[in-house]
């Protein structure tokens, strides 16, 4: 939307929607000055539908570029399939909330938890397994990095039972 921008106060919003896909989002200042620090305070950022940022930017001189693929799934988001939902049981846990997690990296790794945010959308964090310090006996069971998913995990498959034997005829 092309300065010049005489006042330094000017807000510039575009929005547009994308199909799936890769893109490019580049930024140009013809002046060579860029949008921020030496003769402003500008910024740019990048927002999904749900105004999350997906790239910032702003310290630049004459361009700055950031490639966006609305293809790419969360890290994390096929694996919940094979994990338990924390949160699904009696009583809802966390990563860290049982000790035998903090103490074997498989029993940690097969669970994840998830919860509604403010906005209705559900988000999602993996538990990951860290091995125990020197000296210590526990290590520990935590979730780093929350994410969405677009679709709904299946639940992993119940154990169920085998069926009762045949009844026994005398």
């Amino acid at each position: 939307e092309g300065g010049p921008y005489e006042d330094g106060l000017t807000r510039v919003d575009t929005v547009v929607s994308l199909a799936s896909g890769r893109f490019t989002f580049r930024i140009f200042d013809t002046l060579g000055d860029g949008i921020c620090c030496g003769f402003g305070r500008g910024s740019w950022d990048v927002r999904n539908a749900e105004n999350e940022v997906l790239a910032s930017g702003g310290e630049f001189r004459s361009s700055e570029s950031v490639r966006l693929d609305t293809n790419a799934l969360p890290a994390g988001c096929a694996e919940l399939e094979t994990r338990t939902d924390l949160q699904s049981l009696d009583p809802p846990q966390y990563c860290y909330s049982e000790p035998a997690r903090r103490q074997d990296q498989s029993l940690c790794e097969s669970a994840y938890y998830s919860f509604i945010t403010a906005g209705g959308r559900r988000r999602y964090a993996l538990c990951e397994y860290t091995p125990p310090e020197q000296g210590d006996t526990q290590g520990s069971c935590i979730a780093p990095d929350l994410f969405f998913c677009d679709q709904a995990p299946s639940p992993p498959p119940l154990l169920s039972s085998p069926p009762p034997p045949p009844p026994s005829s005398l």
